[in-house]
């Protein structure tokens, strides 16, 4: 999946984006595991998942609000396309599946990565 594509995506569920988003993502983070275990694009971007995750499950529970809400929108909004079975090419589809997936997750990275940088640090001080 081309960049244009990831951001156009991303942009589409950013302008969507509801307060409600936050907990269908947080109730959904197994699928996500899940997911993961299945492609090999998803395995190395472990760590930005699990910080997409930890990020909005802070925020949510209002223990990290030090970011956008624009950030927690494209966070929520990536989460939800890799969650979610359908979008670009079908997650059913053998190793291309989830690669669309990955872009989607690979340019919110890099659209926050400021911010998920800051989250990581905040996170390491936290006793």
């Amino acid at each position: 999946m081309k960049e244009s594509k990831a951001q156009a995506e991303l942009e589409k569920r950013v302008a969507s984006f509801k307060e409600e988003d936050i907990g269908e993502v947080l109730s959904k983070e197994g699928k996500a595991e899940e997911l993961q275990k299945k492609s090999s694009a998803l395995r190395e971007m472990g760590e930005t998942i699990s910080d997409f995750f930890g990020m909005v499950r802070d925020y949510s529970a209002g223990r990290y609000k030090n970011v956008p809400i624009r950030t927690i929108a494209s966070i929520v909004g990536a989460l939800l396309y890799l969650i979610s079975p359908i979008d670009l090419i079908p997650d059913i589809i053998p190793v291309l599946g989830l690669t669309d997936d990955a872009a989607v997750l690979a340019f919110c990275f890099k659209l926050c990565r400021d911010d998920v940088l800051e989250y990581r640090k905040w996170r390491k001080e936290q006793p």
